[in-house]
């Protein structure tokens, strides 16, 4: 249930994503000499969107919405895989419930019986409710002379309200065929994401489907305190540099096109040349590089070492900047390079 809790949140961020950065949460601080080894850059053009959260908006009307979020964010364990369906009103949350795709089938089971429900309640001259077991969660349908005819969902073992969402008559029955849907849907996101030359493959689904409002953050590459990321949705492709500035504080760059990408991965190529150049300074030094709206600023002190500093043209303050190790730049700086085929890769395979 954490990523249920994690959605919850995530929800509430999701209208302002072209502001507000992914989070990527750095490890406990330490000198650059204890970071985690980094990884090699992949040989060949076929990538593989291996570390991912995937959130795709299925179904919306008035105060509803159902969502299916697929989260893969380590290369050692399984994705956790559910469906949110949340209740808002005024754009806040009043409540969020979790499912299996499994859940969502049985509660689409029920809420196709909404018009059986309605007919029996219609004329009770005092409030009616009937509930019904499905999957996790327990379906009421509720009618009142007063207040009318609603559908009340909520996870079984949780009465509060944060876990309940409330249906109309005509929304409950219109949510029905995309709760069918979703275990075929969850199928045709597996085959666009799966590597096309997988042995473990997902064989083609027939009925296909179209993303039309949905959001990728695919995790590029990184060890425990930076990584480099793409940011996919409907309208654009981008990309983002997360890590840390000089006090270990989280720190995102985005969003980066991928023609800035490339040119920020042609600049950490020099790193070496940079190194060689200052390494035997006795004096603090830097050099700033600029690259499109962003500066690489090679930096070496007696006292702190060699490092590498990314930052907008505007930052100017040096918390404000991204730091890298050397070994983090030389690292970083093939997946850069390669910006523009990592986005035509996965504008082909994730696409309307």
């Amino acid at each position: 249930m954490i990523f249920g809790t994690l959605f919850v949140r995530f929800l509430f961020v999701s209208s302002v994503l072209a502001e507000v950065p992914p989070f990527i949460a750095p490890a406990a601080p330490a000198p650059p000499a204890a970071r985690a080894p980094v990884a090699p850059a992949p040989a060949a053009e076929e990538f593989t969107i291996d570390k991912y959260w995937f959130t795709w908006k299925l179904f919306t009307r008035e105060d509803v919405t159902l969502e299916l979020s697929k989260v893969h964010m380590s290369m050692t364990s399984r994705a956790v895989i559910d469906a949110h369906l949340v209740y808002a009103k005024n754009g806040k949350i009043k409540g969020c419930v979790t499912l299996t795709p499994k859940d969502a089938e049985d509660i689409g089971a029920v809420l196709a019986r909404t018009d059986e429900f309605w007919n029996a309640m219609k004329d009770s001259p005092r409030e009616v409710i009937r509930a019904v077991t499905a999957g996790c969660c327990v379906v009421r349908f509720v009618y009142s002379p007063a207040g009318g005819f609603s559908v009340l969902i909520n996870e079984a073992d949780k009465r509060v309200t944060l876990n309940t969402v409330i249906l109309d008559r005509d929304t409950a029955k219109a949510l029905v065929p995309y709760l069918h849907k979703v275990r075929k849907m969850l199928a045709f996101l597996d085959q666009k994401i799966a590597p096309s030359s997988s042995a473990a493959a997902p064989a083609p689904v027939a009925e296909k489907f179209t993303f039309d409002n949905y959001y990728l953050l695919w995790d590029v590459w990184g060890n425990k305190t930076s990584g480099l990321g793409v940011d996919k949705t409907q309208d654009a492709t981008f990309f983002w540099l997360g890590g840390d500035n000089c006090c270990t504080a989280p720190r995102v760059i985005r969003p980066i096109s991928p023609k800035d990408a490339e040119d920020i991965g042609a600049v950490l190529a020099r790193t070496d040349e940079f190194w060689n150049a200052m390494k035997s300074s006795a004096q603090p030094i830097n050099r700033d590089v600029p690259v499109a709206h962003y500066v690489v600023t090679f930096s070496s002190s007696p006292t702190y070492g060699f490092n590498v500093f990314i930052s907008t043209k505007d930052e100017t303050r040096l918390e404000d900047k991204l730091m890298l190790t050397r070994d983090e730049a030389k690292a970083l700086a093939p997946y850069m390079q390669k910006a523009r085929k990592m986005a035509a890769f996965v504008d082909q395979k994730i696409r309307p």
